[in-house]
C-alpha cells in the first residue's frame, strides 16, 4: 500500500534567509549552519514552546514534544499566516507584472483571470450584465431550453447531444447525472451539487436570468416544470443512496450498459494528440459509481423513465447553477485568493519561478529522508512491535513517495505549460 508524505520547505517570503556559519567551542570542524532571520527565530520560539519540558521524554514523548501545541497554536494561526504571505507575493507579481508579456499560457490566463476579477470590483454592474449575458449564451450552446423555448420538441430530444454540448462547448464535467473526473484515475461519480440544488434557489436563478437577458417566463409553466425537475431529482437521489460503492469498471461495459448517454465521446474531450496515451490511460483505469453498471436501480432505467421535456430542463438548469456556483454573487474573497484557489499550479509556478529558493529542496529531501531512516531504524530496533507489525510498517515507509516544494515533473521548462496548451481554450486575446 502507497502512502503520500507531502512536506513543503518555503523559502523565506518577506526575504532571503541569513544562514550563517557559526564556530562553537575551539574545534575549527564543527560548524553549524544557523538561522537568524526574524521568521527562524519566531518560528524556533514557537516550536520550543509546543512542549512541555516538565515530562521527561523518555516517559512520554508526546507530551514533551507536543503537551501545550493546541494552547500555543489554534488552526487559523500558522496556515492562515503562511496562506497570507504567499498571497501577498504573488499580488505583488501579479500588479507589477500585469502589463508585461510572457511565454507561458498558464501565466498568461491568471493575469487575464486577475485583471477580470479587479474590473469586476471596479464595476459590479457591468459583471453583473456580462455574467448573465454569458450564462444564457452558455445555455443557447447547449439546446433548447423547454420552459423558455416553445420551439423544443420531445420527439427530437437527443440527450447525448446535450451532454456532448455541454462537455465540448462548455468545458462542464458536471452533468447533473453525473460528474466526472480524469485524474489520477477516471472517476464517474454523482454530482453532488446538482443533488443538493433547491426549488427556490433555482427559481431565483431562472428569474435573475431572464430580467438581465429580457425574456418573459410564464410563471405557471415555471413552477411545473422545476416540480417535475424536483422529482426527478429525488429519483436520482434515491438511487445514488443504493448505488452509491465505486467499483473499478471495465470501458466496454459502462459504455455498453448506457447507450444514451455516449460516454465515449464525452472522455474523447480529454484526447490529447501530442500525448495519446493519455486516452489509453483514461480507458484503462475507469472507476464508477455502481448505478451505471446494475440492472436494477440504474441510471440507463431512470433516463427512460422521464420525459425529455424534463431531462432537458434538468440538464440546462445544472448549466445555469454550475455558473452561479463558479462566480460566487454573495460576498466575495480577494481577486488574489481567488485566482490562486482557480489555479494553484500556475500560481505554484509563479511563486517557485520568482520567490523560491531550489536549494532548499536538496534540504528538505535530506530532512524527510533522514525522518525516514530514523523511523525504519525504530522499527527495525523495536522489542515490543510483533514481528508481522513490524514488517509490515517497514514496508510502508520502504514504499513512501514524499513531495518537497513541488511534483518534480513540473520541474521540466514548460511542463506545467503544456497542460494548459492542451487543456484550455484562451478566449481573451492570447
Amino acid at each position: 500500500m502507497n502512502a503520500n508524505l507531502h512536506y513543503s520547505y518555503n523559502s523565506n517570503l518577506e526575504e532571503n534567509a541569513n544562514i550563517s556559519a557559526q564556530n562553537p567551542g575551539s574545534s575549527p570542524h564543527r560548524q553549524k549552519k544557523v538561522c537568524k532571520t526574524r521568521e527562524c527565530i519566531a518560528l524556533s520560539h514557537q516550536l520550543n514552546n509546543f512542549g512541555d519540558k516538565s515530562v521527561d521524554p523518555c516517559v512520554n514523548f508526546y507530551q514533551h514534544a507536543c503537551a501545550r501545541y493546541t494552547e500555543q497554536l489554534n488552526a487559523d494561526t500558522l496556515g492562515l499566516w503562511k496562506t497570507k504571505l504567499v498571497e501577498k507575493v504573488i499580488n505583488e507579481y501579479l500588479y507589477k507584472n500585469k502589463n508585461v508579456g510572457t511565454n507561458s499560457t498558464s501565466e498568461r490566463i491568471i493575469k487575464q483571470m486577475f485583471g477580470l476579477c479587479l474590473k469586476m470590483e471596479n464595476d459590479e454592474n457591468e459583471f453583473f450584465e456580462t455574467f448573465y449575458r454569458d450564462v444564457w449564451a452558455d445555455v443557447q450552446k447547449v439546446g433548447l431550453w423547454p420552459m423558455i423555448d416553445q420551439k423544443f420538441n420531445e420527439s427530437t430530444f437527443n440527450l447525448a447531444r446535450y451532454l456532448e454540448n455541454m462537455s465540448e462547448k462548455l468545458d462542464m464535467a458536471h452533468f447533473g447525472l453525473f460528474k466526472l473526473a480524469t485524474y489520477p484515475k477516471t472517476l464517474i461519480n454523482e454530482d453532488e451539487g446538482s443533488l443538493d440544488s433547491t426549488s427556490s434557489e433555482e427559481k431565483k436563478q431562472i428569474k435573475s436570468l431572464a430580467s438581465f437577458n429580457n425574456f418573459q417566463i410564464d410563471e405557471s409553466t415555471l413552477e411545473n416544470d422545476i416540480e417535475d425537475v424536483d422529482k426527478l431529482r429525488q429519483k436520482l437521489k434515491k438511487i445514488v443512496d443504493k448505488r452509491n460503492r465505486l467499483r473499478p469498471v471495465d470501458y466496454d461495459e459502462i459504455i455498453l450498459k448506457n447507450p444514451l448517454i455516449n460516454i465515449e465521446t464525452i472522455l474523447k474531450k480529454y484526447q490529447s494528440r501530442k500525448r495519446p496515451e493519455i486516452q489509453n490511460f483514461i480507458q484503462e483505469n475507469i472507476i464508477s459509481i455502481e448505478m451505471f453498471t446494475t440492472q436494477n436501480d440504474s441510471l440507463h432505467q431512470l433516463i427512460l423513465d422521464t420525459p425529455p421535456r424534463t431531462m432537458a430542463n434538468f440538464l440546462i438548469m445544472r448549466v445555469v447553477q454550475r455558473a452561479f456556483e463558479l462566480i460566487d454573487l454573495g460576498p466575495r474573497q480577494s481577486c488574489i485568493a481567488f485566482v490562486i484557489d482557480k489555479m494553484g499550479q500556475a500560481a505554484l509556478r509563479i511563486f517557485v519561478r520568482n520567490f523560491f529558493k531550489k536549494e532548499n529542496i536538496k534540504l528538505g529531501k535530506e530532512l524527510v529522508e533522514s525522518i525516514i531512516k530514523a523511523y525504519l531504524k525504530m522499527f527495525e530496533n523495536s522489542s515490543w512491535l510483533v514481528q508481522k507489525t513490524k514488517d509490515s510498517a517497514i514496508s510502508k515507509m520502504k514504499k513512501m513517495n514524499y513531495i518537497v516544494g513541488y511534483p518534480d515533473e513540473f520541474e521540466a521548462p514548460g511542463a506545467l505549460d503544456q497542460l494548459y496548451d492542451e487543456l484550455v481554450s484562451c478566449i481573451f486575446n492570447c
